[in-house]
C-alpha cells in the first residue's frame, strides 16, 4: 500500500500534465493503483504503531553512510556489526531498500524541456569501438559528442584521449561545424570541467571565458538532465558503426563525418519532426568571426636525461647541457614544442617532430655537449708521469761541471 508521500507524488505528476501511462512508467505503480489515487478512491494505509526494532538505533547511521558513500547493504551490515548490532542482514537490506527504490525512481523522473534557438548545447563522451594505431595495435575509441538543444544538430569526433587539450580542440571543431556556438553548454561532472563539487577546472574556465559561453553542470547522480546528448550517443552506437575496428583514427573520423552529413543531421528527428540541418539555419548561434581560434597550450613536466634530451610523445628534444638531469616544463602549442624551466623561463623552442620516434636537436646544444665531453674537467685525476730506467739511472749520478780555468791553475 502507498503512504501519504507516494499518493502526493502521483497527484503532483498528474497536475504537471503527465498522462496515466506516463505516471505508471515513471513510478512503477500499476495502472489501477494510479487510477484509484487520481479518483480519490485509494485508501491510505494506516500508520502502524511504532514498535522498537533491533535495527532502530542504527537507522540514522545507515542512512547517513548510504547517502555519503552509496555502499552496498552487505558492507553497511558489516560496519554496524562492529558497532554492536546483533540482528540479521535481512533487516538492514529491507531498511535500505526504500532508499534505493526512491533513488531509482527519482533518476527516472525526467521532465523533457525544449530550449530556445542558440540557448544551449549538451556535451558528453562515449566509448565506441576501436581503431588500429601506427603499429597495428588495437586502441580504444572515445567519441566526443555535442548536440544543440533547439535544432538537435549533432557533432561527433573520435579521439584516443579525453584529456583537457583534446576536449578544447573538439569544442572548436564543433563550433566550426555548426558555424557558431550557443549561450551555454551543459556537462556532467567530468574532471576536465569540474574538479570537485565546488570548483571548476581553471583551464576550462579560461576557454569558456575566451568565447563567452556559460558552463552548466548536472547535479551529482542526475546525468539524465542532459538526456539529449545521452540519446545522441545511444543513436550513434546503434546506427553508425559499420565495423567494430577502424583502419585508423583518421578513417573513423572520415566515416562518422559522412554519417553526420548524410543521416544523423539530415533525417527527420522523431521529436522536432524536422531535419536538424533545417533547424540549424534558425539557430541563433554566436558568431565565430569575432575572435581568433583559441590557442591550446599543453603543459607537461618532464626530467631531461643526462644526454641532454627531453622525451615527449615518443620523440626526443634537445636542451642546453646545463639543464641535463633537471626537471623542465614542456609546452605544446600547435606545431611548437617550447621547453621552460619550472620557474617559467623559456629555455628553447623546437618545431614539433613530424612523426613519432624522431630526435630533434639544436646544433648549439650538440656543440656545447661535445665541448664538455672532450675538455678535461678540473676535478679529473691527473695521470702521473713515470720515469724510464735510463732517466732514473742518470738522475742518480750528478756530474760536477768545472770551468777550464781550474784545470789551468793545476797545470
Amino acid at each position: 500500500m502507498l503512504n501519504w508521500d507516494e499518493i502526493m507524488d502521483i497527484s503532483g505528476l498528474h497536475k504537471e500534465g503527465h498522462s496515466i501511462k506516463e505516471i505508471v512508467r515513471m513510478t512503477g505503480y500499476s495502472r489501477n493503483t494510479v487510477r484509484k489515487v487520481l479518483r480519490g478512491d485509494y485508501v491510505k494505509k494506516k500508520d502502524r504503531k511504532n514498535r522498537p526494532t533491533i535495527i532502530e538505533p542504527y537507522k540514522a547511521y545507515l542512512k547517513k553512510r548510504y547517502d555519503e558513500t552509496g555502499l552496498t547493504g552487505r558492507r553497511l551490515y558489516e560496519e554496524i556489526i562492529k558497532l554492536g548490532y546483533e540482528g540479521g542482514y535481512d533487516q538492514v537490506r529491507r531498511f535500505l531498500r526504500k532508499f534505493k527504490d526512491e533513488e531509482i525512481r527519482s533518476n527516472k523522473l525526467t521532465v523533457r524541456f525544449e530550449t530556445l534557438p542558440g540557448k544551449q548545447a549538451q556535451v558528453d563522451w562515449g566509448e565506441c569501438g576501436y581503431y588500429l594505431d601506427e603499429d597495428g595495435r588495437r586502441r580504444k575509441l572515445y567519441a566526443f559528442v555535442m548536440i544543440l538543444g533547439y535544432s538537435r544538430a549533432a557533432y561527433v569526433e573520435f579521439t584516443n584521449t579525453m584529456k583537457l587539450p583534446k576536449l578544447l580542440e573538439c569544442h572548436m571543431n564543433a563550433f566550426d561545424y555548426f558555424g557558431g556556438f550557443p549561450d551555454e553548454i551543459l556537462y556532467d561532472n567530468m574532471k576536465q570541467v569540474r574538479l570537485d563539487a565546488g570548483k571548476l577546472n581553471p583551464g576550462f574556465v579560461d576557454f569558456a571565458r575566451y568565447y563567452g559561453f556559460t558552463i552548466k553542470t548536472c547535479r551529482p547522480r542526475r546525468a539524465r538532465t542532459k538526456g539529449k546528448v545521452e540519446r545522441a550517443i545511444q543513436f550513434l552506437k546503434k546506427s553508425f558503426f559499420p565495423h567494430p575496428v577502424f583502419e585508423s583514427l583518421a578513417d573513423a573520423n572520415n566515416e562518422v563525418m559522412q554519417w553526420l552529413n548524410s543521416k544523423a543531421n539530415a533525417r527527420i528527428h522523431s521529436v522536432t519532426n524536422e531535419a536538424p540541418f533545417d533547424l540549424l539555419k534558425k539557430e541563433k548561434l554566436r558568431d565565430l568571426s569575432l575572435q581568433e581560434r583559441y590557442k591550446i597550450i599543453e603543459r607537461n613536466e618532464r626530467r631531461a636525461n643526462f644526454e641532454g634530451y627531453v622525451n615527449y610523445r615518443g620523440s626526443r628534444y634537445s636542451v642546453p647541457p646545463e639543464h641535463a638531469g633537471k626537471r623542465v616544463v614542456v609546452e605544446h602549442e600547435n606545431s611548437v614544442i617550447r621547453i621552460k624551466t619550472t620557474s617559467d623561463t623559456i629555455i628553447f623552442e623546437h618545431a614539433k617532430a613530424p612523426q613519432k620516434g624522431m630526435t630533434v636537436s639544436a646544433r648549439e646544444h650538440i656543440a656545447e655537449m661535445w665541448k664538455l665531453t672532450i675538455t678535461p674537467r678540473k676535478n679529473e685525476l691527473q695521470i702521473p708521469h713515470f720515469k724510464t730506467a735510463h732517466e732514473s739511472f742518470a738522475a742518480s749520478f750528478k756530474v760536477e761541471q768545472r770551468p777550464l780555468s781550474k784545470y789551468e791553475e793545476v797545470g
